[in-house]
């Protein structure tokens, strides 16, 4: 059998089911691509139309049009994809059906790859009358292109394929930025609301902050992660030529976070920390995921160390006029803060505090206290530095520590007790549990 003999038979196919679908007494909506010469399929263009068919499905419900469920067939054959499904109500008719059908071709971005038939009842095609134009050349009808052979066969696909391939692309990487930058969000929130903390913003007071409270810190959160999905689109288009120069990138966008940051809380630093170490950890996220559907924490970590290289020699060991916090202790006693942990890939994540919420396998209060002191018990934290002294932070250090070999309610109160006591808050050890928060999730939650 010759393969135009396959194609016939397939098309018949189609039209005894659209004909035994349309006897039941219902519109009938069938959707296939366009795809010149042969073969009409292939992994690509399934793809495309799997995609295509959630894409419909939804245009319609948007529309309020409801299919039978039920009886949908897809088929796959010599003449391509092939959906049919029969339309249970068609509100104002069946010319608005079409309607209906002919603005989900115009506003996809590659509709003219598409074709979207209405059938009444009685298995007659509706029709608009509009000629749709060459998706190659769009000067002239499509029908006349395929008449006159304006357009070599191989260069057709070629052009086709080329564009769904990007499309598809584009689409996965709007779909990872949405849902890491959700994840994003939930670390954020779990850590923000997790109660009590030792001199920390949480949902029974401020701890040992006077100027901030936590509906500030929501306010924050609301606007610093806006700009989140454009970081992970941002990491998702870096070559890895390009990860050692990724820095600015990634400061420009958190620059601008800052502001808003800054404009909501009326001058009040709430998050700054955060807006560094998330916007490293979004970017490394979409570079990481642009390849593959599964998280590697490894490659995430490596590219942490790429794009942080040499932050703390550039940026603490030659500090400007204007010392912050973070350069102030640097320069008093020689710790590094945010920078060096990220510098060295997030080591009391990965070393210590991911490991903690791994055992515990949830995010739920405990699982979060036993991390955050995990982290309290080695993180050089230049907030606690900057509100106190050398001392007093190793005297945290050892009494998380101990907390952490055997944990209690009872003896992680006594670390709060200890935090009021000297006024300290472990700013940074907090904006790291947020970060091993999103990690966890990354790892056991990403695009399920």
């Amino acid at each position: 059998m010759t393969v135009l003999e396959e194609i016939l038979i397939a098309r018949e196919e189609r039209e005894s089911l659209r004909r035994k679908i349309s006897a039941n007494g219902y519109a009938v909506i069938s959707l296939n691509l366009n795809v010149p010469g042969y073969p009409k399929t292939g992994p690509v263009y399934k793809q495309f139309f799997d995609v295509c068919i959630r894409q419909l499905k939804n245009w319609l419900s948007a529309n309020r049009l409801s299919i039978d469920l039920l009886n949908e067939v897809t088929l796959s054959h010599a003449a391509g994809d092939f959906y049919i499904v029969q339309i249970k109500s068609i509100g104002d008719g069946l010319l608005r059906l079409k309607e209906i059908t002919e603005q989900f071709e115009q506003n996809h971005p590659l509709g003219r790859f598409i074709d979207v038939d209405v059938t009444d009842q009685n298995g007659i095609f509706c029709s608009s009358g509009k000629l749709k134009s060459c998706f190659f050349c769009q000067s002239f009808p499509a029908i006349d292109c395929a008449r006159k052979q304006r357009h070599a066969t191989e260069q057709l696909l070629a052009f086709q394929q080329d564009n769904i391939i990007f499309y598809l692309r584009e689409l996965r990487i709007d779909r990872i930025s949405h849902t890491v930058s959700s994840l994003a969000v939930r670390s954020l929130l779990y850590e923000l609301t997790l109660t009590p903390k030792p001199g920390l913003v949480d949902r029974e007071g401020n701890g040992v902050h006077t100027d901030m409270d936590l509906k500030l810190f929501i306010d924050s959160t609301s606007v610093i992660s806006s700009w989140f999905a454009g970081l992970v689109k941002a990491g998702a288009g870096c070559s890895a030529d390009g990860l050692p120069k990724a820095l600015p990138i990634i400061r420009s966008i958190g620059l601008m976070m800052e502001n808003d940051m800054f404009l909501q809380t009326h001058g009040i630093n709430t998050q700054k920390g955060i807006i560094f170490l998330m916007g490293i950890s979004l970017f490394c996220a979409g570079y990481v995921l642009k390849e593959s559907e599964q998280f590697d924490p490894d490659f995430f970590a490596n590219s942490i160390k790429i794009v942080c290289n040499k932050l703390v020699e550039d940026e603490l060991s030659k500090p400007g006029d204007q010392l912050s916090h973070g350069e102030l202790c640097y320069r008093k006693y020689k710790v590094g803060g945010v920078r060096e942990e990220a510098e060295l890939g997030f080591p009391s994540v990965f070393g210590h505090a991911l490991p903690v919420l791994e055992a515990e396998k949830n995010t739920g209060s405990e699982a979060l206290y036993k991390t955050l002191i995990s982290l309290m018990g080695v993180v050089n934290d230049t907030n606690v530095l900057h509100r106190s002294d050398k001392a007093t932070l190793e005297r945290l250090q050892i009494m998380s520590r101990k907390v952490a070999a055997d944990f209690t309610m009872e003896a992680y109160r006594d670390i709060i007790g200890f935090c009021r006591q000297k006024g300290i808050s472990p700013g940074g050890s907090d904006d790291l549990l947020s970060i091993t928060i999103f990690i966890f999730l990354l790892k056991n939650e990403l695009l399920q």
